[in-house]
C-alpha cells in the first residue's frame, strides 16, 4: 500500500464521519438492547460516514469562517502561515505543509472535530424525538418490550423454549428480560434471562404441555440464537397486581 499524500488526506477527511458513525452506535445501545448489526456493505453505514464528515467538515469550515471574520474588526494572534487547513489542502499550500506546528495544529484540529462528531452523533442517537430514524430497533413488535422495560411499573417476563430436547422434551427457561440482541432480521440473536426458572415441553402427537422441574431459580441465563428454537414475551402491569381485588 502506497502511504502517499492522496491516502493520508482522504482517512484523515473522513475520521470524523467515522467518529460520527461510532457515536451513533454507542448512542443506539440502551441498557437491555443492543442495536442492530450493520448488513455487509451497507448504503445506509456508508451514507452516515459520509453525511457525519460531511456535516463536520461544514461545521469545521463555519468555524474558520467566524475566526477570519472576527480577525478582520479586531485584533488576532497572528501566525506564520494561514491556520485555515480547508484553504491549505485545496490550494495545495506548500509553506502550509513545510510547517511543523501547522500540521501538528491540523491534525489536531481534525481529531477534536472527530470527538465534537461523535458526541453530537451519541447525543442525537439518544434523542427522543429523532429515535425513529437512529433506532429502528425500538420499533415494531419491539417497541411494546421497549416501553416496559422503561417503566418501573412494568416488568417484562420472556419464555424462551430452547433445541435441547430428548424423546420429545425440550428444555425451557422463564424470566425477567435483563438484555436482548436483534439480528438484521429482528429476529432474536441472544436473549438474558434474571431470575430464570426452567422448565420442560413435552411435545405429543396432538398437544403440548408443559412441565415444571423443581431447581431454584437462576440469577442470569444467557442463550445464544442456535439454541433458541422460540420466545414469547409478557409485560406484566405491577400496579394492577398491587391493587386489591
Amino acid at each position: 500500500m502506497n502511504w502517499g499524500y492522496p491516502l493520508l488526506g482522504t482517512l484523515v477527511l473522513l475520521f470524523p464521519g467515522l467518529c460520527a458513525w461510532l457515536g451513533l452506535r454507542s448512542g443506539s445501545r440502551i441498557d437491555y438492547l443492543s442495536p442492530l448489526p450493520d448488513r455487509p456493505n451497507s448504503t445506509s453505514t456508508l451514507f452516515v460516514i459520509l453525511a457525519g464528515a460531511l456535516l463536520a467538515h461544514v461545521v469545521g469550515a463555519g468555524l474558520f469562517a467566524v475566526q477570519e471574520l472576527y480577525c478582520r474588526r479586531a485584533p488576532c494572534l497572528r501566525l506564520p502561515v494561514d491556520p485555515n487547513v480547508y484553504k491549505a489542502m485545496l490550494r495545495h499550500d506548500q509553506v502550509f505543509a513545510g510547517t511543523s506546528t501547522a500540521i501538528a495544529l491540523a491534525l489536531l484540529f481534525f481529531t477534536l472535530l472527530g470527538l465534537l462528531s461523535a458526541a453530537s452523533f451519541q447525543r442525537v442517537a439518544r434523542s427522543v424525538p429523532l429515535s425513529a430514524v437512529m433506532r429502528p430497533e425500538l420499533h415494531g413488535w419491539v417497541r411494546m418490550i421497549a416501553a416496559g422495560t422503561a417503566n418501573p411499573d412494568r416488568l417484562v417476563i420472556a419464555s424462551v423454549l430452547t433445541r435441547t430436547g430428548h424423546n420429545g422434551r425440550f428444555a425451557g427457561y422463564e424470566g425477567i428480560v435483563h438484555q436482548f440482541t436483534l439480528d438484521e432480521d429482528e429476529v432474536v440473536a441472544m436473549i438474558v434471562l434474571a431470575e430464570a426458572d426452567r422448565f420442560l415441553i413435552e411435545i405429543g402427537d396432538t398437544a403440548a404441555s408443559r412441565h415444571h422441574v423443581e431447581d431454584r431459580s437462576m440469577s442470569l441465563v444467557q442463550l445464544q440464537q442456535a439454541e433458541i428454537a422460540n420466545v414469547a414475551f409478557d409485560v406484566i402491569d405491577l400496579r394492577a397486581l398491587r391493587q386489591p381485588a
